[in-house]
């Protein structure tokens, strides 16, 4: 069995490992002309890489060591250098580990790194790399998934080792006090994280030894049930857990992908979908925007009674149809929104009459509300029968999952948000319109959602922050996922541009309430996470000025976007003395009120105000956004 130590090379002549068969190579960048130099003296100039070898070599004595030296002056080298020792290492065909008790902590590491290191992986060659000894910082290679990480940890038995609190690909080994070789045939007493991962090098040489067509999960479940519990790290810290790095067995980016961001992967049970209650806010895309759901509408139906927006007074009763053992015979699905809010109980009633029916039928759900979540998992627990019941959130696999793509580099895309100064803009709907007008100009879109109806429409991702949220992420680890899900976006689909929205407004419209106004909070913590580079913000006809530009302020103040352009709904909010005269129905404006707001905010805020619904626009917001990202 070979293993390879990439580091400073090895005393060939020390008394420690005079018996071992050591062969090796040395690469170094030629400063002059910036060109890498490659020959075969391997010697040890610091001891570094002479105190590794000789603790593998007491595990598995009978391994040949080769030796690849990259560093020559010091303890600093090229990042070419390494590259090159790993993609060496490929070449070789026999090497079976490679221990690099190194790392760089960065926290976006070279990307040809992450790629010769991840296709030594798929070479079936066990990697195994110190980490930071400042466990709050990343080090790679220690930090890819594909690598065993090694920290420190006080253990007497060298052949003892423990396993991390929160990761399973990280293990701890004897980085305590301990001497070891060093070089001119000396011995010296170190300690560290350099000096733990040559243990587990060692241990895995052992277990290979045995059994040498073990995988990589198969060490890694051995090393798991192998592990001393009561083993800690040498270095205790805070518990930032969005810090760690857990573990994915068979770690595959693209089923990985797929899994997160293929709605139609992700959901296989749906295909065609009932739509209730059309009437309400978050479903009105799907009457504006069928074309873009992509599932089949087959069936849309709304309370029996629907309550005016300007009189309280009932309606007529709007009858159904058709039964519902009929409609529910169409579909496969229920897209549910927040009907068990709705201010009349006969309207509720139907809502869960349909749902039980559904239930019986076994059709699944689509759901936006953990209160009806809840209600329906109560009766398929009555009934004993089961269905697919699923609620956009964040759920702790998916954070562990998302972790592991820290390494990927910076996105070079334009990220492009929508904003607002509240609520019932038409947010959501402007993300559409955008996606629409850019796809048709062959535009790559990436869509970030935070709508929970977002994945029906074909966004790759959606992050609840809106109405009724589950959120359990604090807000550091929003803005610290937020990033790297943007990153693992935007490799995925190798955008042009990704398109998100926030909820509700950026600022309270009453700053001395002193009650918290909670979904300001949210769309902060979102676009200090997201970092747009642009943003269009929708406004209302009864907003002032000055709400306006306080709302783009603070987005200015978390990030360096700029607005391209005002989206102004007809829809008006909150009806007031002075605007009710402009009203038509349902609290929409008249088009000349709209025409006559719409040119009095274009003038104040000295930017195109446009109506988003409006097509003979397209030209117009195609040029404002190209012109903004050249």
């Amino acid at each position: 069995m070979k293993i390879a130590i990439i580091d400073t090379g090895i005393d060939t002549k020390h008394r420690k490992l005079n018996l071992t068969k050591v062969s090796g190579i040395s690469f170094r960048i030629d400063t002059k002309n910036n060109q890498l130099i490659r020959n075969n003296n391997f010697s040890d100039h610091n001891g570094h890489g002479t105190a590794v070898a000789s603790i593998i070599h007491k595990f598995v004595p009978n391994a040949e060591l080769v030796c690849i030296k990259i560093f020559h002056e010091g303890r600093q080298t090229h990042d070419e250098c390494f590259i090159a020792a790993i993609d060496w290492c490929i070449q070789q065909k026999d090497i079976k580990i490679i221990n690099m008790s190194i790392g760089i902590s960065e926290k976006i590491p070279n990307k040809r790194l992450t790629e010769v290191s991840k296709k030594a992986h798929q070479a079936g060659i066990i990697l195994i790399a110190a980490c930071n000894n400042d466990v709050n910082k990343n080090a790679f290679p220690a930090s890819y998934p594909w690598v065993f990480g090694v920290v420190s940890g006080q253990i007497k038995e060298s052949r003892n080792h423990g396993k991390t609190a929160k990761t399973t690909t990280n293990f701890i080994a004897k980085g305590s006090i301990q001497r070891v070789a060093w070089k001119n045939r000396e011995d010296k007493i170190v300690s560290g994280t350099s000096y733990a991962t040559p243990h587990i090098t060692g241990i895995i040489g052992t277990y290979l030894n045995k059994t040498p067509i073990l995988s990589f999960n198969q060490i890694q479940r051995m090393l798991t049930t192998n592990a001393d519990k009561n083993i800690k790290p040498l270095q205790q810290s805070v518990n930032n857990s969005h810090l760690t790095i857990p573990n994915i067995h068979n770690f595959n980016e693209k089923k990985i992908y797929e899994s997160l961001f293929n709605s139609k992967r992700k959901f296989p049970w749906i295909k065609d979908i009932l739509v209730f209650p059309i009437s309400e806010k978050e479903m009105q895309a799907f009457s504006l925007f069928p074309e873009q759901c992509i599932f089949n509408i087959r069936e849309i139906v709304d309370y029996p009674r629907i309550f005016s927006s300007l009189n309280p007074d009932i309606k007529d009763p709007k009858p159904v149809e058709k039964s519902i053992d009929i409609i529910l015979d169409k579909v496969d699905t229920l897209i549910l929104g927040y009907y068990q809010d709705n201010m009349w109980e006969g309207n509720i009633c139907f809502g869960n009459e349909l749902v039980k029916k559904a239930i019986k039928k076994q059709k699944s759900f689509f759901l936006f509300d953990k209160v009806i979540y809840n209600y329906i998992l109560n009766e398929t627990n009555k009934t004993k029968i089961n269905t697919n019941v699923y609620l956009p959130k964040i759920p702790a696999e998916t954070i562990e999952k998302i972790e592991y793509f820290q390494y990927l580099p910076n996105i070079n895309c334009p990220v492009l948000m929508v904003i607002g100064t509240g609520n019932k803009q038409g947010k959501f709907t402007t993300q559409l319109r955008l996606k629409d007008i850019l796809q048709k100009e062959n535009v790559n879109i990436t869509h970030l959602s935070t709508e929970p109806q977002g994945e029906l429409f074909g966004a790759e991702y959606s992050f609840p922050i809106g109405h009724k949220n589950y959120m359990k992420l604090s807000t550091g680890e929003r803005m610290h996922f937020l990033r790297t899900v943007i990153k693992m976006l935007c490799d995925y689909k190798k955008s042009d541009i990704l398109i998100t929205g926030s909820q509700g407004g950026l600022i309270p419209r009453h700053p001395l309430n002193n009650i918290p106004y909670y979904p300001c909070a949210d769309s902060v913590a979102f676009i200090h996470g997201v970092l747009p580079d642009i943003i269009i913000c929708t406004i209302s006809p009864e907003d002032s000025i000055e709400i306006i530009e306080n709302t783009v302020k603070t987005a200015n103040i978390y990030t360096k976007c700029h607005t391209i352009f005002y989206a102004l709904t007809p829809y008006v909010r909150l009806v007031t003395p002075e605007i009710v005269k402009d009203l038509g129905t349902n609290n929409y404006l008249t088009e000349e009120a709209y025409e006559r707001k719409r040119s009095y905010f274009e003038k104040h805020l000295k930017k195109k105000v446009l109506n988003i619904l409006d097509t003979e626009n397209n030209n117009i917001i195609i040029k404002l956004i190209e012109d903004a990202c050249s």
